[in-house]
């Protein structure tokens, strides 16, 4: 990383410095199992080496919808992580899991008075 910087700085680029800092950072991130939160680093070589399941997350992630804003985002989230951890732990099964979310939503959709 240091390196990087001094050939930025000895070019004048210093400008690009925040810039290719946040990659360098983002990369190293996510070869330490972190999510990436940048498509470079979903995309780089090294990275798919060490987790090759993130190429198909990118492109689950390329068609994902916006979460829509509405006076219970923060506990729709709640609702939706919880059931899926659950699952994912084996507590739940997947199924009932899915059925508890849609509920949880369902009644947060009906408290705002998006639905009847």
């Amino acid at each position: 990383m240091r390196r990087w910087l001094a050939i930025l700085l000895a070019l004048g680029l210093a400008w690009a410095q925040p810039v290719v800092l946040r990659a360098l950072i983002v990369k190293a991130r996510a070869l330490q199992g972190h999510a990436p939160t940048r498509k470079d680093a979903f995309e780089d070589p090294e990275v798919l080496g060490k987790y090759p399941y993130y190429r198909e997350a990118q492109a689950i992630i390329a068609r994902a919808k916006k979460v829509p804003i509405f006076a219970y985002t923060a506990e729709m989230e709640d609702v939706v992580g919880r059931e899926i951890s659950l699952a994912a732990s084996g507590q739940k099964r997947v199924k009932e899991a899915l059925r508890d979310a849609a509920r949880g939503l369902e009644a947060l959709l009906r408290r705002a008075g998006l639905l009847r």
